[in-house]
């Protein structure tokens, strides 16, 4: 079984598909940190404190002004409020600082789930595709364990993705915002208008589910590939059920009390209101496909692809 799984996760890395993705990943943390220093540089200016002065001076001017309307006067009294605990606290309300752009660049999990995707359904249909299927049925194993240890290839190298994924955020993070373990940032929501962000549990808990929901996409894929012998067709449907989840889960949960327990309710972890109940949806999901998949391999016949 190991030989089986070192010969697909060589495979795996073999394909240059698979380094151009993990550099497009590292690429992708780059790109967001940068994006994210030249914005905050930009609205801070060269002194913060100094551009937080002008604006609640520009912010009383509207006040007075008797031109100005109510929802104007209004805002520029919220803007002055939380710029005068800016001021008080000594909090750059522009500053962005590494809990924060970790906290942030977990949407990059995503990324990494449509890069598996397409890994997930070339493992399977690669093989239809170019026959080396037939190779692996003359070797002396039993057709579960060839599926068993391409999922268990799957699953090792979406650990290696998400592993660059936020080593990269760290690095870039570090070099671009300082290394602090905590902050205190603006959050007028809270009582007292500041809070402290950390790199704590909570963010490692972002990428702990992040594997449940790359491998519930991942295996999504895997079973249409192995179900169609279609590399397209997996990766399409895969990736449109990704991306259209949430404008179908409305529209289904606005008319049917039942949607709550279909795929498109139950694709993040992250986001979800009942961690427990989506985790058991997705488990029974992951269930039905591995149960596609498994069923359709070993029906098949490969002698005729």
């Amino acid at each position: 079984m190991m030989s089986l799984v070192q010969n697909e996760w060589m495979k795996i890395f073999r394909r240059r598909g698979t380094l151009v993705m993990l550099i497009l990943t590292v690429v992708a943390a780059i790109g967001i940190a940068i994006i994210s220093q030249q914005t905050t540089d930009f609205l801070a200016g060269d002194d913060w404190k100094q551009t937080v002065q002008d604006e609640i001076k520009d912010d009383q001017k509207t006040l007075n002004d008797s031109k100005a309307s109510d929802a104007e006067k209004q805002m520029a009294q919220e803007n002055i409020a939380t710029n005068q605990l800016a001021l008080d606290n000594n909090v750059n309300p522009y500053g962005y600082t590494l809990p924060e752009f970790l906290n942030d660049s977990t949407f990059l999990i995503s990324f990494v789930a449509l890069f598996m995707v397409v890994i997930a359904a070339t493992t399977v249909s690669s093989e239809f595709s170019f026959g080396s299927i037939k190779l692996l049925m003359i070797r002396p194993f039993k057709r579960y364990k060839i599926l068993t240890s391409k999922l268990i290839a799957i699953f090792l190298t979406s650990l290696v993705f998400l592993a660059v994924l936020l080593a990269s955020c760290f690095l870039i993070g570090i070099i671009l915002f300082g290394f602090e373990t905590s902050a205190t940032i603006l959050d007028m929501s809270s009582a007292s208008g500041i809070k402290e962000v950390a790199i704590d549990g909570d963010f490692f808990l972002s990428y702990l589910y992040g594997i449940m929901n790359i491998m519930l996409v991942a295996i999504l894929a895997f079973a249409l590939a192995t179900v169609f012998k279609a590399n397209a067709i997996a990766v399409g449907i895969s990736i449109f059920l990704m991306l259209s989840s949430n404008a179908i889960n409305f529209f289904l949960q606005s008319k049917f009390d039942w949607a709550k327990y279909l795929f498109f309710a139950n694709t993040s972890l992250v986001n979800a209101e009942d961690v427990s109940f989506t985790f058991i949806v997705q488990i029974v999901h992951i269930a039905v496909f591995l149960f596609a998949a498994y069923f359709g391999f070993s029906k098949r016949d490969i002698t005729n692809g």
